[in-house]
């Protein structure tokens, strides 16, 4: 994203119950510059989307409150987060639930366990496709 003639790295909303995980991916986006929020659940990924909408997500699948699923038909049919770009975390490797996240309008998606390199380089490329 460009904005004022500098590159704007966009914000990222990291959605995991996992707390280990949070603070892997955490650390590994604002090493590179990227500004950085968490959620360890969809109820608080909402409440952090009311304060400030990112300019995009990454949403772990399978978690105790509300599942990813549920929270990414969630963000896909509010007018306000719709257009967000969600790139769903899983542990599940079968193509039913991949295809699943993705026909609810996930842009993307991530097997776990997560590398560093494979998140950057999803980011970068879907930051390239964002609207400046």
């Amino acid at each position: 994203m460009i904005r004022g003639g500098m590159v704007k790295k966009p914000s990222v909303l990291v959605i995991d119950d996992d707390t280990f995980i949070l603070s892997v991916i955490e650390s590994s986006l604002k090493r590179v510059g990227y500004p950085v929020r968490i959620a360890r659940s969809g109820t608080e990924a909402f409440e952090e989307m009311g304060k400030r909408l990112p300019d995009l997500i990454i949403l772990d699948k399978i978690m105790p409150d509300m599942h990813g699923d549920e929270v990414l038909l969630k963000i896909k049919e509010n007018k306000k987060t719709a257009s967000i770009p969600v790139v769903m975390m899983t542990a599940d490797k079968s193509m039913d639930g991949v295809s699943k996240s993705l026909k609810l309008g996930a842009c993307d998606y991530i097997v776990k366990p997560v590398t560093s390199d494979t998140l950057l380089l999803k980011i970068s490329r879907l930051s390239k496709l964002m609207p400046s």
